[in-house]
């Protein structure tokens, strides 16, 4: 009697586990789980208001905007983001949206991208950062069979005659990422000197990006003035896509990291997914959370 209640014991551990791997098998396939990548600010004090979009403003529509982010959505006047006609929708916080659910805490960004119109957040660090180190992350849930938006860190020219203001920008359409520096000459020609793809991100979960920058030291230019130079390292679910030394690439031409910068930003109505000679109007839903900044 002893020994048939053991066995009926150790019949039923054994149902209960495979019963839990099968759930925990298809919850993970759902894109409800997903493996996470530890932050590496959980030691460094971090820069960035309000990373987990958990604090929110009611927009117009009452949808929830993030709180200390600005938020651009619907037509602005062309080069800026200034809203002629907002269309509240496009960026919204969100606690779940069908089997998807926060990276972590209890909301996400939603951006919904569509051509003609500019959809995105920034926020400014509380300082320009023009030396030493500069780690920004965030996840990335993208959704569909088609979509395009990026991140990009912007800042201070060197000096007067250097075109555009960002450091570098990285993609993620569903035909893979694109990484752009800027490097090469000053003007607008040179702008994004390298030009580098890999992979798309993968399907129906979230992944985790991880993005450092660290100023080197200054090169000199064909007329002999001095460049500001970052070394780029970029990382992809604990993976390194990118890096500096390895590439002898680094960013050139901006002597700060101010501010940074997610979604789409054109309304040019064409999509250049990866085509680095043209900007590209962004396209589709993409999640976003866990987006921290620290030194």
């Amino acid at each position: 009697m002893i020994f048939v209640e053991k066995m009926s014991v150790k019949k039923s551990k054994r149902k209960m586990a495979v019963i839990i791997l099968i759930f925990t098998t298809l919850i993970g396939a759902s894109g409800l789980i997903t493996q996470q990548v530890s932050t590496a600010c959980d030691n460094n004090e971090e820069i960035l208001k309000n990373p987990g979009f958990e604090r929110t403003i009611q927009d117009k529509d009452k949808t929830l905007d993030p709180a200390d982010w600005e938020v651009t959505e619907g037509k602005t006047v062309k080069g800026t983001h200034k809203v002629t006609k907002e269309i509240p929708a496009l960026v919204q916080v969100v606690a779940k949206e069908g089997q998807i659910r926060p990276y972590e805490g209890s909301r996400m960004l939603k951006i919904d991208a569509r051509l003609t119109l500019k959809s995105s957040v920034i926020q400014y660090y509380p300082h320009p950062i023009s030396k030493g180190r500069l780690i920004q992350e965030l996840a990335v849930y993208p959704t569909g069979d088609e979509y395009l938006q990026q991140i990009e860190i912007r800042g201070k020219r060197d000096f007067k005659g250097v075109e555009g203001k960002e450091i570098f920008h990285l993609r993620w359409t569903d035909k893979g990422l694109l990484l752009r520096i800027r490097r090469g000459r000053p003007d607008f020609k040179g702008q994004f000197g390298f030009n580098k793809t890999f992979a798309p991100l993968p399907k129906n979960q979230w992944s985790f990006i991880r993005i450092t920058l660290e100023k080197t030291t200054p090169a000199r230019e064909r007329k002999r003035k001095l460049i500001s130079q970052w070394k780029l390292t970029v990382e992809v679910n604990g993976k390194t896509l990118f890096d500096s030394d390895k590439e002898k690439v680094y960013a050139q031409y901006i002597k700060s990291a101010e501010f940074v910068f997610i979604g789409d930003e054109t309304m040019s109505g064409k999509t250049r997914k990866l085509n680095p000679g043209g900007t590209g109007d962004g396209i589709g839903i993409v999640y976003y959370d866990a987006v921290r900044a620290c030194r």
